[in-house]
């Protein structure tokens, strides 16, 4: 049936993030630490592609009660709000002890299959095209919490968002997975790789490393 959208399924309803959205918040102003001296500390230049290596974030310094307030939580959704980045964002499907920085805004809802919906959503050429129309030409991009949620989009039926979510959080494990698996096995090369080379270990050695700690 029509809609501002143009023709979507009948029953569906055409939405802005900011009117199914429970609450958008700016993030926490503090500096970054190399050393772990509270929470990890995501930042806009941690997010590539919508994915995190969260064995590269740095941390920071946090009271308990900026640790409460701007803790990440799994179903999270951040996205940038300035620079070259303005727009880029991230779903949370696992995240460590992180809290998030004030060039990211964060949306949630109460809904968490909504939530994964709205993260689908922010991934698409739709989504950028929004961003960069609201944002203009400007030399320094940045936009708002109110400028980043005004984005609308085809809302389907509460049946159909649970079965999406029940499909898309085992992947979205799955990839979390994959990726600390991945962040295991490269801190593995770069510590074994150097004393392979040099002679010290010898590779039946490496193997059984690499065993006791996969």
């Amino acid at each position: 049936e029509p809609s501002e959208l143009g023709p979507i399924p009948k029953g569906w309803h055409v939405k802005r993030i900011s009117d199914i959205t429970s609450k958008v918040q700016y993030g926490l102003t503090t500096s970054a630490h190399p050393d772990p001296v509270g929470p990890k500390f995501l930042r806009i230049t941690d997010i590539q592609g919508g994915r995190v290596d969260w064995a590269k974030v740095p941390y920071c310094e946090a009271t308990v009660g900026e640790c409460e307030r701007y803790q990440l939580k799994p179903h999270d959704i951040v996205v940038a709000r300035t620079g070259a980045s303005t727009g880029e964002n991230l779903y949370i499907s696992v995240t460590p002890n992180a809290v998030f920085a004030s060039y990211l805004v964060r949306f949630q809802f109460n809904d968490h299959g909504l939530a994964r919906l709205v993260g689908a959503f922010m991934r698409t050429g739709a989504y950028s095209e929004y961003v960069a129309n609201s944002i203009g030409g400007s030399a320094q991009p940045n936009a708002s919490a109110q400028v980043l949620a005004g984005a609308i989009l085809a809302i389907p039926s509460q049946e159909i968002i649970d079965r999406f979510s029940d499909f898309a959080q085992p992947l979205d494990l799955r990839i979390a997975a994959n990726d600390r698996e991945s962040t295991t096995l490269a801190d593995l090369r770069d510590a074994l790789l150097p004393k392979l080379i040099s002679g010290e270990l010898r590779i039946p050695d490496a193997e059984r490393i690499v065993g006791r700690l996969l």
